[in-house]
């Protein structure tokens, strides 16, 4: 399966990865890509939002 993670203003992917079909991938390469973003921001007084879609 193909993942991504985008940037909610302008739609920017922000993250991809690929994962193997199992019934629990989606929700394991969603907590790997929020880790990284989190990471990213570096910065502990920056608020990140989370938006998700059930398609």
């Amino acid at each position: 399966m193909g993942h991504t993670l985008s940037d909610n203003r302008h739609g920017l992917i922000a993250n991809a990865m690929v994962t193997q079909a199992d019934g629990y991938a989606e929700r394991e390469a969603a907590k790997v890509m929020i880790q990284a973003a989190c990471e990213a921001a570096a910065d502990e007084t920056i608020n990140i939002t989370l938006g998700a879609d059930k398609g």
